[in-house]
């Protein structure tokens, strides 16, 4: 699907565009008047769009449509993420990570497993909690505490129950210093 938001290099007529078809669809505003506040916007990118502060946007359009557009281009802005390649990859990671997760938590009951079974468990561990705290994080929209803290609490049980065993550390500390990268990055 197409973005929404314009283009960080949408000229000012095409983020006017987009202001009155913000208004138009979003809150069901009159073409007349989606278009007349959309007017106000005289010059500026769709960087300086995204980028505005809802203050500066209730200076511009009002308080009342200024708080609107404020919320629509968040709104949007969060689904074109959600929509894009790394939103589609993070949320199935994390999702592939819950699966792998559930899995081995069967599978601790097999007894032929409990030999390869710490090392597979911190991975698991260690996968499920940086692929959620990457989600959310990379999110434009900061809301989903609830993950967030399940993966901080994943990290601290794959850390707690970290292989002390041969020479499995210097590989599992590889991996750790990676995730956390990816993560951040």
């Amino acid at each position: 699907m197409s973005p929404r938001l314009p283009a960080q290099s949408a000229t000012p007529a095409e983020v006017r565009s987009y202001i009155a078809r913000t208004l138009k669809f979003k809150h069901s505003a009159t073409w007349e008047f989606a278009s007349q506040k959309a007017e106000l916007w005289e010059i500026g990118r769709g960087s300086e769009l995204c980028a505005s502060k809802r203050e500066s946007l209730e200076k511009l359009f009002g308080v009342n449509v200024g708080l609107c557009l404020f919320q629509g281009i968040r709104e949007d802005e969060d689904e074109d993420w959600q929509e894009s390649k790394i939103g589609t990859y993070s949320l199935w990671f994390v999702k592939a990570s819950q699966v792998v997760d559930t899995a081995l938590f069967f599978v601790d009951y097999v007894p032929q497993a409990n030999e390869f079974l710490p090392q597979i468990t911190f991975i698991s561990h260690l996968a499920l909690g940086v692929s959620s705290i990457n989600y959310v994080c990379r999110r434009p929209k900061l809301d989903n505490y609830m993950m967030l803290f399940s993966g901080l609490m994943r990290l601290f049980i794959s850390f707690t129950n970290y292989p002390k065993d041969s020479g499995s550390e210097i590989v599992m500390t590889f991996f750790a210093l990676f995730a956390f990268a990816f993560s951040w990055t």
